[in-house]
């Protein structure tokens, strides 16, 4: 009897363990950043600032990193980390614009989170490749 107990609480902590240790977080989001003749302005040092703000409600925003990567585009990571839709805005010494991120939960035996979409307002000149956004600014 106390090995089938034992048996049992060990097969209910495993499954129960698994399950916490497993997070799979969203893919990073990157901007490559270029003016109208595809030259990228981080790395002509044409863009000297930047900063991107969300938009937790309506009166309130909070400042997320983005990180500049060594093939100059800027890397946004953990912005899709929610089950939504939020607003974010990139400010510059050039430009800004807005832009929407999609979210949803992973649908694996792991928890965690997947962007649905990225969608620019203003009219921006934007490609996609996969997690890339080429986004022309003049």
């Amino acid at each position: 009897m106390f090995r089938r107990v034992l048996v049992l609480l060990i097969m209910i902590t495993a499954f129960v363990s698994c399950k916490e240790d497993c997070y799979s977080a969203p893919e990073s989001v990157f901007f490559k950043l270029v003016d109208a003749s595809g030259n990228n302005l981080l790395e002509n040092g044409t863009l000297t600032f930047y900063t991107i703000q969300m938009e937790v409600n309506s009166t309130t925003t909070t400042n997320i990193t983005a990180t500049k990567t060594t093939d100059n585009r800027l890397e946004l990571t953990k912005v899709g980390d929610f089950n939504g839709e939020r607003n974010y805005r990139l400010y510059s010494n050039i430009d800004f614009f807005d832009f929407k991120i999609k979210a949803s939960p992973i649908t694996t035996d792991c928890e965690g989170y997947k962007i649905d979409s990225v969608v620019f307002e203003n009219n921006l000149p934007v490609s996609q490749s996969g997690n890339e956004y080429t986004i022309t600014l003049d």
